[in-house]
């Protein structure tokens, strides 16, 4: 799963006007349209019946000559452009989505294997029928003749749904934890060869800090000033994204209510195995009012 860009660069650098003055480093502005590619329905931004779309106000880094530069876009749909400025054009381009300041990376020219080292969330946003803006990381990277990045997906989903007779559903939070305390989130470290085929290992992930053992989907009142509590909905369907993770005794997913008691709690007591750019379907789970 993935996303393909096209990268047109124009110099924003002026000539010299004396032949004794200096050269000064320029900006060079760079324009990226951003297309999803992977064919599927468990890639990148957001899901929307099946495909998959980038939301406006997507960000991206991209790396080059040693240094990180933001590119953002202001549209949303299956083909947007992202645009952003950096210092001096390069051979070779990396990205990284979505856009982290923090976010590092470095390049083994001889293995053509790229690192990057950034955080993956155990805070996200519960969105019907799609998984939180932000969460599904992808990365990617491009040479300067030809001008194309073809991001691949580094995590896997988890899809689940809720049905029940009652009118609605007291859940505001469900929280997905390994049985065997598998660590989901944190600080990572992502290797990907662009030389070699994409596979459930290329690109691999790993938690290498700042460990977390749970992954939270929250629902977020966007109209705080509505006094109706939002929560889950009935017959919808709900996705955790998850770094690739094998739960060895299987994992649980909490549900909660507003007052932070505990609702219902279902629990998966086989292995299971989330895998990259794949959705793990943990199927519907029936509600009953206590």
């Amino acid at each position: 799963m993935g996303l393909a860009g096209i990268i047109l660069a124009a110099s924003c650098s002026e000539e010299a006007n004396k032949d004794n003055e200096p050269d000064v480093q320029q900006p060079v502005q760079l324009v990226f349209k951003g297309v999803q590619s992977d064919g599927g329905a468990d890639t990148k931004s957001y899901l929307d019946g099946g495909s998959v779309y980038w939301n406006t106000y997507d960000a991206i880094n991209v790396f080059a000559g040693g240094s990180s530069y933001r590119f953002d876009t202001k549209e949303g749909g299956a083909t947007v452009t992202f645009v952003g400025v950096v210092l001096s054009e390069d051979v070779i381009y990396f990205g990284l989505y979505p856009y982290n300041e923090s976010a590092t990376y470095s390049y083994n020219s001889s293995t053509k294997d790229i690192t990057y080292n950034t955080t993956f969330p155990s805070s996200q946003k519960a969105l019907e029928n799609s998984f939180a803006m932000d969460a599904n990381i992808t990365v990617a990277q491009t040479t300067n003749t030809e001008m194309a990045f073809h991001f691949k997906n580094v995590c896997g989903l988890i899809k689940f749904n809720i049905t029940s007779s009652e009118a609605s559903l007291p859940f505001t939070k469900a929280v997905l934890k390994g049985r065997n305390s598998e660590d989901i989130a944190g600080d990572v470290t992502i290797t990907y060869n662009h030389n070699n085929e994409p596979s459930t290992t290329n690109p691999s992930i790993s938690i290498t800090g700042s460990a977390v053992k749970t992954i939270t989907l929250n629902v977020v009142d966007d109209d705080p000033g509505d006094a109706i509590t939002p929560t889950f909905a009935k017959d919808t369907d709900y996705y955790f994204v998850v770094p690739p993770t094998s739960f060895s005794t299987g994992y649980t997913i909490t549900f909660y209510n507003d007052d932070e008691s505990i609702s219902k709690v279902h629990s998966i007591a086989t292995s299971k195995e989330v895998k990259r750019s794949k959705i793990l379907d943990a199927g519907t789970y029936n509600y009953v009012a206590p």
